[in-house]
């Protein structure tokens, strides 16, 4: 059995949004025909305070022009990439 769970954090390591995956019918309907990288990556904002710096670290799978012109026009200007490593045991 395994889980997954979306999820932002501060830099001091505290979760401030969790959101289990339960499959691709749960995206949110507000983003549903953008897909569900989208869906999840604008999902998070929703949640966050206005006039508050953050920055945004997703995998390169969730990547595309349109989300990251989105995030820019929310005032979401600093994103990074980050690669899933994915181990086998």
């Amino acid at each position: 059995i395994s889980y997954i769970f979306w999820y932002g954090g501060t830099s001091a390591g505290y979760i401030v949004w969790l959101e289990p995956y339960l499959g691709a019918g749960t995206n949110s309907e507000r983003y549903a025909e953008k897909g569900l990288g989208y869906s999840i990556i604008m999902s998070y904002p929703d949640q966050l305070l206005a006039d508050v710096p953050y920055r945004f670290f997703f995998d390169t799978l969730f990547i595309s022009v349109e989300i990251l012109q989105d995030l820019k026009s929310r005032g979401i200007e600093q994103f990074d990439k980050i690669e899933l490593l994915k181990v086998a045991f």
